[in-house]
């Protein structure tokens, strides 16, 4: 079991093919639009080559928000943490699910590997 330094908090979920996050419920104070994003760890390879970037479907509420991608960071370097692109949502008060996804839409160039570590999901509002 990889045990990587720099975790936020509690720890950390390990994401695979066919594999998704657990549901995060959040809680939003006023409306507006709101950046999503999540910070992982990919060591899966180079940061150049190879095409294990970890790809996954931002949903929110149930409903398709966007894509996340957690490119890889560098071989085995798991305890490299980084902040994924953030998907941009309108939002209204009160308490909303959020949840990585896998499906089919998702497969990378790679096709095998799919995978990386998220300890946090970021919610930031941008108007």
């Amino acid at each position: 079991m990889l045990d990587p330094r720099g975790a936020y908090g509690a720890g950390f979920v390990g994401i695979n093919t066919g594999e998704g996050t657990p549901d995060v419920e959040i809680t939003i104070d006023e409306p507006g639009v709101y950046a999503i994003g999540f910070r992982y760890a990919n060591g899966e390879g180079p940061v150049n080559t190879e095409n294990k970037a970890a790809i996954r479907t931002l949903m929110v509420d149930g409903k398709k928000a966007g894509t996340v991608v957690m490119p890889q960071r560098g071989v085995n370097n798991w305890e490299d943490w980084g902040m994924s692109n953030s998907v941009q949502v309108e939002l209204q008060p009160g308490k909303h699910v959020v949840k990585l996804e896998y499906l089919p839409e998702d497969e990378n160039m790679n096709i095998k590997v799919n995978s990386a570590l998220v300890d946090r999901v970021v919610v930031d509002r941008v108007r």
